[in-house]
């Protein structure tokens, strides 16, 4: 296994690289990061957050007399962790604070605390329903430079990512694995975490922003997307392994704050063994925010809704009380 040394000098070079990368930290559902402060009105454009439905915050919340709940569709797949329960995590990378707010606590047991806090506030507002913690942990992260291999990508070692998956063992919470994709191929990095995948409590997380190739553009130069084929071939794998190991369902978390992030969405098929969950991946303050998830978490191909909350970018940040009382809350929420 890869000594504690040299995985903090692998990190110390991949935040050096990040840091050399294009301005796209400060925006939404990015990972790449700069030292230059100034955001370049071009990059900036790329990542608002359409306004594309006219709902104000107040329409969305629960309030006597005020719009329903959306109804989510009933699922023939066996037991579903988001259905039964509100899943907090915090999101990142090991070791690169700037990433998100996994990479700030030190290692494992410190992101574990953390998202074990952030799950105790949701379960105090949350009824009979409980609230779980995670770890999401960006496994393949997008680089601003091709790399040996043309994939614009940096993965994290297989041995690291087995220590972040055996701490989430020990501590019985949940963790997701985010893949970034780049110029790659998205069936093979996702294979390639399949020991991992065989595990119940572990879930997949794609990146459509960093998927590229077929924009023909670098990442963060262009928000890539990921076509309905995609994220079928990907279903189709999890269901196998559900269907090999006998465990739960499945959770796929796709992240979007544009509507182009997704090709064809309509066309993804109703696997009983996966449930796809849109996460809305966009900053900014309630009104934006709560807009887009509404046309992206709730949308009419997402089984299960998220939120992903920034903390050095969502202004003012909702706090839990707000979140869950939307009309429909997520039955995932993703801090950053």
């Amino acid at each position: 296994m890869r000594s504690a040394a040299r995985s903090a000098t692998r990190n110390v070079l991949l935040a050096a690289s990040l840091l050399t990368a294009l301005v796209v930290a400060a925006l939404p559902g990015t990972t790449i990061a700069s030292s230059d402060p100034t955001l370049r009105a071009d990059i900036l454009a790329l990542h608002e957050t359409p306004i594309l439905v006219p709902v104000s915050l107040a329409s969305l919340v629960q309030s006597e007399g005020g719009p329903e709940a959306v109804e989510r569709p009933q699922r023939a797949g066996g037991p579903s962790i988001l259905e039964d329960a509100t899943v907090v995590s915090v999101y990142g990378h090991p070791g690169v604070c700037v990433m998100g707010e996994l990479g700030c606590h030190g290692g494992p047991e410190g992101a574990i605390e953390a998202a074990r806090s952030l799950a105790a506030e949701y379960d105090a507002l949350n009824g009979d329903r409980p609230a779980l913690a995670a770890l999401h942990l960006i496994v393949d992260v997008a680089q601003a430079n091709p790399g040996d291999d043309g994939q614009y990508l940096d993965q994290m070692p297989l041995e690291e990512v087995a220590e972040w998956v055996e701490a989430a063992r020990d501590a019985d919470v949940l963790i997701f694995l985010d893949v970034q994709i780049g110029w790659g191929d998205l069936f093979e990095h996702v294979q390639r975490l399949e020991e991992f995948l065989e595990e119940p409590f572990v879930h997949l997380g794609i990146d459509p922003e960093f998927a590229t190739k077929s924009r023909g553009g670098e990442p963060g130069q262009v928000i890539g997307t990921l076509t309905a084929e995609q994220v079928n071939e990907v279903q189709a794998y999890l269901a196998e392994i559900v269907q090999r190991t006998g465990q739960p369902s499945k959770a796929l978390v796709l992240h979007q704050f544009r509507p182009d992030m997704l090709t064809n969405p309509e066309a993804f098929e109703d696997v009983p063994e996966v449930e796809i969950t849109i996460d809305m991946d966009g900053w900014g303050g309630p009104w934006p925010k709560t807009e887009g998830y509404l046309a992206y978490a709730l949308a009419p191909y997402a089984e299960r809704p998220a939120l992903k909350l920034f903390y050095k970018w969502d202004e003012p940040l909702m706090t839990a009380a707000e979140v869950m009382a939307l009309a429909t809350p997520p039955a995932y929420v993703i801090y950053q």
